[in-house]
């Protein structure tokens, strides 16, 4: 896994590509998004990791969501 972890680095920093990964199988599957990023002043390549949530929202919220959208609850 380091391996993998070290080239998307890599790809972000160095090469400028986005990269998006899994940490974790199953259930508790993790997403980070790796993405290049410019440091003004810095002499070297940068990368900020964005990690996900693993849940969207709660099931209240979404409900919230679609009324104030105007959608039905079978919609």
């Amino acid at each position: 896994m380091q391996d993998i972890w070290s080239t998307a680095l890599h790809d972000a920093a160095v090469r400028q590509r986005t990269r998006l990964m899994a940490l974790q199988g199953g259930v508790d599957r993790l997403t980070v998004a790796l993405l290049p990023v410019h440091v003004e002043g810095a002499d070297c390549p940068a990368a900020i990791a964005m990690f996900g949530r693993r849940n969207v929202c709660s099931p209240l919220g979404l409900e919230m969501l679609s009324s104030s959208h105007g959608l039905t609850y079978a919609e």
